[in-house]
């Protein structure tokens, strides 16, 4: 939540998914409603590293995970940095492999 507006970003996880979405990242705002796809500059860097939650977080089977729960984790250096914080700049091996296809 941010400004009175809710987001949230996926990251698909593999090439079949990188295909159907097409970027590494893909941000929705909560809108009327409904989640509408936006592209990623409107996600308001303010937020890139608030509340980020990768899927596998949940393997401990924790049914709520605070912030305070993320910053302990995150302390672990095994978390790659795409997993921390929205990099615009971030290219997934899926996107690389696509990238390679094209050339």
């Amino acid at each position: 939540m941010y400004q009175d507006k809710l987001y949230v970003v996926g990251d698909p996880r593999g090439l079949r998914e990188f295909r159907q979405y097409g970027a590494d990242y893909v941000p929705y705002r909560y809108e009327a409603g409904q989640w509408v796809r936006i592209p990623l500059n409107e996600i308001p860097v303010a937020i890139y590293d608030t509340n980020m939650y990768p899927g596998n977080m949940a393997l401990d089977r924790r049914k709520q995970v605070s912030v305070a729960d993320k910053v302990e984790i995150f302390k672990d250096d095994r978390w790659d940095p795409s997993q921390r914080r929205i990099d615009p700049n971030y290219k997934s091996r899926a996107s690389q492999i696509i990238e390679g296809d094209k050339k």
